[in-house]
């Protein structure tokens, strides 16, 4: 009962805190003269925004990290957030919760045959849930560098 009720919790800071919002500024640069697939996103941003053209992600570890991933996620460097069928569709680019989406990441898959990919996990709600409360409570900021 007691991880329902933390789960629950992280849910209810995911959705009413401002610490994730879309089109953070990076660095000091605004990133408005950037087009909308090139904005720096946090991770919340961007798992939100691939779920609406992608029904499964599968999430790749950097080099150093093993699985399950969101048990590591101040360790996190060169992740990857990929399709059903492989192909990617987001990746890090700093630290945990700065990410940028691909060029195509709208696109559809060809094909789902419902196999895991060799080396990622499935990017369910409780490993979306667990690295984003992770990252709130670690207050790794979209601004900042790692802290």
């Amino acid at each position: 009962m007691q991880g329902c009720t933390q789960l629950i919790v992280l849910r209810v800071i995911i959705t009413l805190s401002d610490y994730f919002r879309v089109g953070c500024s990076m660095n000091g640069r605004a990133g408005s003269d950037r087009i909308h697939w090139q904005q720096p996103r946090t991770f919340v941003s961007l798992v939100q925004e691939l779920r609406r053209y992608h029904p499964q992600l599968w999430f790749r570890p950097g080099e150093g990290v093993s699985l399950p991933a969101e048990n590591a996620v101040k360790q996190w460097k060169s992740c990857q957030i990929h399709s059903a069928e492989g192909r990617i569709l987001a990746h890090q680019i700093g630290n945990p919760n700065q990410w940028r989406l691909s060029q195509h990441y709208v696109n559809p898959d060809r094909y789902q045959d419902g196999e895991e990919l060799p080396g990622c996990q499935e990017l369910t709600d409780d490993f979306f849930h667990t690295s984003a409360g992770c990252i709130f409570f670690s207050n790794i900021d979209c601004d900042a560098g790692d802290t």
